[in-house]
């Protein structure tokens, strides 16, 4: 990654109060050569994930959705805790933005993969959790089953490339409860289908530390999350039948 350097700025800021990239009435307490660093970083995973989204045959049929964020302002006035960016499928607003390709960038370092859907302890504002507790079930209706002919392919595929972490939700490292909370893509198929759960969860990834991050090709980790699991996110992308009924 060419933003590699900038990522300390992370943990140089992790306990920075509210406000830290000041507002029209405050003063930033974060100086403009690390806000730079932030947007370096922001900058190149938007760059990579639309590069890689314009090089996939379905292209058309999948949208870029980059974190709301000001190079100035931070997120609203705040030090971002993270910055990310995904791919959802087209149409997938209904849906949440979800399920989704990403990236994310962190004092962990970079994460990234394949979210069917997003934990509702990952939102703060209760309208959003309400919304997708609808939302979620009808996701994991349309995934596919754990002995389905193309859960068995992309299976087989993670295997062999190796690294693939099958976590209970976004955001965890190696120490946290809920990473590698599933042995395989089948087992966590079986779980998100049979269990009815609705506060959202399920991710497959791969976590780069900081060490790593010099050597990586983010476009090109970007450009094989899509070829793994472009097929799930057609899979679950909205019909012409669910908006008109969620939009109705």
């Amino acid at each position: 990654m060419k933003s590699a350097s900038d990522f300390p700025i992370f943990s140089k800021w992790l306990d920075a109060p509210s406000g830290a990239f000041g507002s029209r009435n405050g003063e930033s307490l974060v100086p403009p050569p690390d806000k730079e660093a932030y947007w370096r970083i922001y900058d190149e995973l938007k760059e990579a994930a639309e590069n890689a989204r314009a090089a996939h045959p379905d292209a058309a049929k999948m949208v870029l959705r980059p974190k709301m964020y000001s190079r100035n302002r931070g997120s609203r006035g705040h030090r971002p805790v993270d910055l990310w960016v995904s791919i959802c499928s087209t149409g997938a607003n209904i849906f949440g933005y979800m399920p989704q390709v990403y990236a994310i960038a962190s004092d962990r370092g970079l994460e990234i993969g394949f979210a069917v859907s997003i934990a509702e302890d990952d939102y703060f504002d209760p309208e959003v959790k309400e919304r997708n507790r609808s939302i979620v079930p009808f996701i994991n209706s349309k995934l596919p089953s754990s002995d389905d002919l193309l859960a068995g392919e992309l299976g087989r595929e993670l295997s062999r490339q190796g690294s693939w972490h099958f976590n209970q939700k976004t955001r965890l490292t190696i120490e946290d409860n809920g990473f590698d909370a599933f042995t395989s893509l089948p087992n966590m198929l079986d779980h998100l289908k049979s269990r009815g759960e609705n506060t959202g969860g399920g991710a497959i990834c791969r976590l780069y530390s900081g060490d790593d991050l010099a050597s990586i090709d983010l476009t090109l980790q970007f450009k094989l999350a899509l070829a793994n699991f472009g097929h799930l996110l057609a899979r679950c992308a909205p019909t012409s039948w669910d908006m008109s009924v969620r939009v109705a």
